[in-house]
């Protein structure tokens, strides 16, 4: 790498390994030396987090209005607070020393990456579109980076791009004037004063070079050479000395000839843009080249520009694509109704629709889970959402060749709507009823009980098919209303099911058993097409739609074999999914797809509460974090984690960022604690249905299957290591290790009823029922007596949790976190329940929270960002001409 300056080392002293900094930062390896000085790794023991930390030049020190001007300059960038960019924590003095104290971040620099070659296409474009998006948000502070380069982005593990050293060049710099070519960040003789670092000549700007004043553009620049180095694996300007580097910046072009043969125009049209010499010719806005990256994956592309007018459709999408669906659905509606599917024009666009009310993503029901919120009519011409009014939902109707929804009467409470076979009615739940709608008007008419459903289809020949038990019953009942019939046994995951064409087979996805699977109606007789899918449709008579974390897929399929072929490809990167894997979309038979953007909402990041709601992040990236258990000894995390739709069981250190996985096959979720803390039970389907097994967490323990049940068994509470209360589709059963494992039915009544939590001293069972047509929290001696007493008041959507060193006892109840003190003598009496704090928390199904051993704090997984409600959604025109061009036959 040819470095711009040939900097004059100044003495620096190294720090000891082993010694404490600034009375909290413990040193614990040298991880490399810059320009700038040593960086190391470092414990914050306050925080019990793991840092990097840099130690500045003693110049720094001599210098009191340069140093002062760097602690501004250190203040502005540690206000930068964005995912694909490295935080810095703070500055700090010690022992005559100049500290800058910074994120540290775990993986592979882009420069060492591109060592091995270039990157293939769409990780290539992944990586620079984050990228852009961690530029984007310093741009809008007016915070520019100024030394941008693959050696200062760093890709994660997980694939998350974090761009290092923001702003730094500016901070070290002196206190100049840009617009002074003599001391500009040009190649002069200041450059090699002791201390100066200002980039890596390969990524300047024509400007900078020149010495002449910068501003966001020169970062767009550095962009634009990051992008054009991740595809060819070469620098877009090189020379063998820094001289003819800067020359070949001034005068030369980038060789666009060794792009990749498939690389789409657009990318290459960007990298143009990025990289005109002229920064009044340039591109203007990063966010732009972000839009580009996005539009690669949704619009249409190929390798040679399109025709004039496709230019033209690009620089007005939002005219073209509003005009080209009103008159789709006008030319449709024109039509007799329900005949014929509405056309559009053969090009594939998106426009957005927004919406009259904020659309709600969490059932009315007290779970909150998440369920699909918005459904199109087979014919385009209609659009359904659940909005969400105050604390209510209601749905609302909008016809698509028109600029407003109107609330449908009756149906405040509802959720998961979903439109008939001719478009002329709605059904939808509320509470656990299923009922239907007029689209012209009228009174909701009742359909039949259903409990906590996950989703319903109204097929051709007005059948409705639904699951209710949490998915664990596929039912189907006539659209006229009567008796229900189970088509599928209890024993697999039945979710939002869709009725195939011919009325005979039935997609259904899982949730813990993660698969997409038809279920013949006639026989009963299930297959599975294939692993990891969700939330699956039908579409264009040969295709099948799934999301898979975030991304919608599409796939072959036969209909008449019920198979799919060959590989998926990726549709959309950015379609939002909820808790269970209800990803937010839906088709027409035209070929016009709706969604909902944000990706995975049920990522979230571990955080501890205290009881007063202050909130303090572990060390972790941000998962799809299942249930956890806190580890006796309070050091550890037994935490199910989701990856690449695989739930896998993960040890997490909460005493230094580190982190193992015990599980290899099957899917395993709903890990507990034995007392001694040497192995954790948990819940796996590796051998059929969930059963129950225990790994020892030495190095050579395997993991021992305690139960074979043709039921679901996740475990919830210990009384000692003898009695295990486990979940059991809405029951709950209690495992007997005294008596070989021997299980006992303790609730199984009809109702739902789970999250049993045995008390401290084991004399009570506390768990969470619907008894009442509500969920509430009761309590009941152990062994049981028939003396139940209720201790929610109005209502407990979450399991308890017993304070393991106080008399008190913990449900959430929507955003509260509700506390119930309780004395225990003459009997056990508990006291009026009292709101201890509110806070946005994920719910995950089985154990969301736990409580630290010491009573003083709560663990629970923090959304990364708030994200409950949309005001509007996605419409991709013609999506089938999209899917024959990406998965020919």
């Amino acid at each position: 790498e040819v470095s711009v300056t040939k900097t004059i080392e100044t003495p620096i002293r190294r720090l000891a390994l082993g010694s404490i900094y600034a009375e909290r930062y413990e040193i614990l390896e040298e991880l490399g030396k810059g320009g700038m000085g040593e960086v190391y790794l470092a414990e914050d023991t306050n925080l019990k987090r793991r840092v990097a930390i840099k130690v500045l030049p003693q110049r720094f020190a001599l210098e009191k209005e340069r140093l002062a001007r760097f602690e501004r300059e250190a203040r502005l960038l540690a206000s930068l607070n964005h995912p694909n960019i490295a935080s810095i924590h703070g500055l700090e003095k010690s022992e005559n020393l100049q500290l800058l104290v910074m994120e540290l971040v775990e993986g592979d620099t882009l420069a060492e990456r591109l060592k091995q070659g270039p990157l293939p296409v769409e990780e290539a474009l992944e990586v620079c579109r984050q990228i852009t998006e961690g530029l984007e948000s310093a741009h809008e502070k007016g915070i520019i980076h100024r030394d941008l380069k693959p050696a200062n982005v760093k890709v994660t593990p997980e694939g998350k791009a974090k761009l290092l050293d923001f702003g730094i060049a500016k901070a070290f710099q002196e206190h100049v004037d840009d617009s002074d070519p003599s001391k500009s960040s040009a190649i002069t003789d200041e450059m090699t004063e002791p201390g100066v670092i200002l980039g890596t000549a390969a990524y300047m700007s024509p400007e900078q070079a020149k010495g002449k004043q910068v501003d966001k553009r020169t970062d767009i620049w550095a962009f634009g050479c990051i992008l054009y180095e991740s595809l060819t694996g070469k620098r877009a300007f090189k020379g063998e000395t820094i001289s003819e580097t800067m020359a070949s910046i001034l005068k030369d072009e980038p060789d666009l000839t060794i792009l990749p043969s498939n690389l789409m125009w657009r990318i290459k049209d960007l990298l143009r843009r990025c990289l005109q010499k002229d920064p009044n010719r340039r591109l203007q806005h990063i966010g732009d080249a972000r839009i580009d990256i996005d539009e690669v994956h949704i619009l249409p592309d190929q390798v040679t520009p399109p025709p004039i007018s496709g230019l033209w459709i690009k620089r007005w999408p939002f005219v073209w694509v509003g005009a080209a669906l009103i008159i789709g659905v006008l030319t449709g509606l024109l039509l007799k109704p329900n005949k014929q599917p509405i056309r559009t024009p053969d090009l594939i666009s998106r426009v957005s629709i927004r919406l009259a009310e904020p659309m709600a993503f969490i059932g009315s029901a007290p779970l909150r889970v998440g369920r699909p919120s918005f459904d199109i009519s087979r014919n385009g011409s209609h659009l359904v959402y659940a909005a969400e009014i105050g604390s209510k939902t209601q749905l609302y109707l909008r016809p698509l060749d028109q600029l407003e929804a109107a609330p449908i009467p009756g149906t405040e409470g509802a959720y998961n709507p979903f439109f008939s076979y001719d478009g002329q009615w709605v059904g939808f739940f509320t509470g656990n009823e299923m009922k239907k709608v007029s689209i012209s008007g009228g009174e909701p008419e009742f359909l039949c009980e259903a409990s906590t459903p996950y989703g319903a289809d109204w097929g051709a020949d007005n059948t409705i098919v639904f699951t209710q038990n949490e998915g664990k019953t596929l039912h189907s009942i006539s659209a006229s209303g009567g008796l229900s019939q189970k088509v599928a046994e209890e024993g697999s995951s039945y979710c939002w099911p869709e009725i195939l064409p011919g009325g005979k087979a039935v997609l259904v996805s899982g949730i813990f058993h993660n698969q997409t699977r038809v279920v013949l109606l006639d026989t009963r007789e299930e297959k599975i097409l294939f692993e990891g899918g969700n939330c699956t449709r039908f579409v264009s008579s040969r295709h099948l739609i799934y999301q898979q974390d975030g991304r919608l897929q599409a796939v072959n399929f036969n209909l008449e074999s019920l198979e799919v072929s060959g590989d998926p490809v990726t549709i959309l990167d950015d379609v939002r999914v909820e808790a269970f894997h209800a990803a937010q979309f839906a088709v027409s038979e035209n070929g016009t797809l709706i969604y909902a953007p944000g990706g995975a909402a049920c990522v979230g990041h571990l955080v501890w509460v205290d009881r007063d709601g202050h909130i303090e992040e572990l060390p972790y990236p941000a998962q799809y974090f299942g249930n956890f258990s806190i580890s006796p000894d309070n050091k550890r995390l037994a935490v199910a984690v989701s990856k690449g739709g695989k739930w896998d069981i993960w040890i997490y250190d909460l005493t230094r960022p580190f982190t193992t996985r015990i599980t290899q096959s099957g899917d395993n979720y709903s890990p507990l604690w034995m007392s001694d803390g040497s192995s954790v039970l948990f819940g796996s389907n590796r051998t059929g249905a969930y059963n129950l097994f225990s790994k020892p967490l030495d190095a050579t323990g395997e993991a021992s299957q305690l139960t074979h049940s043709d039921i679901d068994l996740y475990p919830s509470s210990r009384l000692g290591d003898g009695v295990i209360a486990l979940d059991s589709n809405m029951n709950i059963f209690l495992l007997f290790a005294e008596k070989n494992n021997e299980l006992t039915s303790f609730k199984n009544t009809g109702f739902n009823e789970w999250g049993p939590a045995f008390s401290p001293d084991g004399r009570f069972i506390a768990y969470t029922s619907d008894d009442q047509g509500q969920y509430h929290v009761y309590v009941e001696p152990y062994p049981p007596t028939g003396n139940i007493r209720q201790i929610s008041t109005e209502g407990g959507s979450e399991e308890p949790v017993w304070s393991p060193s106080t008399n008190e006892l913990f449900y959430r109840n929507g955003e509260k976190w509700m506390v119930v003190a309780y004395q225990l003598t003459p009997e056990f009496s508990p006291a009026p329940p009292q709101v201890l704090f509110e806070g946005d928390y994920i719910n995950v199904v089985f154990r969301s929270q736990d409580i630290s051993p010491d009573g003083k704090r709560f663990l629970f997984i923090k959304p990364t960002e708030k994200a409950s409600t949309a005001t509007h959604l996605n419409v991709v025109l013609n999506l089938f001409e999209e899917l024959k061009r990406l998965i020919p036959r």
